[in-house]
């Protein structure tokens, strides 16, 4: 990247269907392409389905977006 010029991705991630414990694996590719400036999961976070997703919201600062089932 010329000038010092970074990749700026977003990371969108579905919750309610995706797994919390693949995380990790998932930004360090991201980051192979570039800087993940946005990082957001949606889910409907008003479930007990979802619980497993808050320690891995905070450490990776990933937001979580209320979608209602």
């Amino acid at each position: 990247m010329a000038g010092g010029d970074v990749t700026r991705l977003a990371v969108l991630i579905d919750a309610d269907n995706a797994s919390f414990a693949v995380v990790k694996e998932l930004l360090d590719e991201v980051a192979k392409y570039g800087t993940a400036t946005v990082k957001r999961a949606y889910g409907d976070w008003t479930t007990q389905h979802l619980v497993g997703w808050k320690s891995v919201l905070h450490k990776y600062a990933i937001q979580p977006m209320q979608q209602f089932a």
